[in-house]
């Protein structure tokens, strides 16, 4: 049924139903446990126009943290996690961020545990200094190749 809606946010060209149907067809694939199934939903739906809704794109990224700490990349998921703290939560992405809040409470204080103090609080630091065009552009990168491309996205910061 989700296939059908997000055929349906496509072919009448609606950014926000196309984000938002990506968004819960990566949810279900990662209970299924398939994390490169849902990282490509999660991907596919950042592509689509940031602006469309900034809450579904920090919902996205935050999705994309999560699998980032369960393949054991913590300092990029703590980096994600960063950023999306510095977002709002605005329209469908704040509806779908509430069911999760515990889930992503508990990400963040394993990821913290995973990296310790002081390195957590510089990852996190970074991933706030990033803006949302950043973070989704080196969740692209980091995705493909996973090697670190901040220091790319540094370089390139003034483009």
């Amino acid at each position: 049924m989700i296939d059908e809606g997000l055929a349906l946010a496509r072919q009448a060209d609606v950014p926000w139903m196309i984000q938002f149907g990506l968004l819960w067809l990566g949810d279900l694939v990662a209970v299924e446990r398939d994390l490169d199934g849902a990282i490509d939903r999660y991907r596919e739906a950042l592509q689509v126009k940031i602006d469309a809704s900034r809450g579904m794109a920090a919902y996205g990224l935050g999705r994309c943290a999560g699998i980032f700490a369960a393949r054991g990349n913590y300092r990029h998921a703590a980096r994600l996690f960063g950023v999306t703290s510095t977002m709002p939560l605005t329209e469908v992405g704040e509806f779908v961020l509430f069911g999760n809040r515990a889930e992503i409470a508990h990400e963040v204080a394993a990821v913290q545990l995973a990296l310790g103090e002081s390195e957590f609080a510089a990852a996190w630091a970074e991933g706030q200094a990033m803006t949302p065009e950043q973070a989704v552009a080196y969740v692209l990168v980091e995705s493909q190749t996973g090697v670190s491309s901040l220091r790319s996205l540094e370089d390139n910061k003034n483009t």
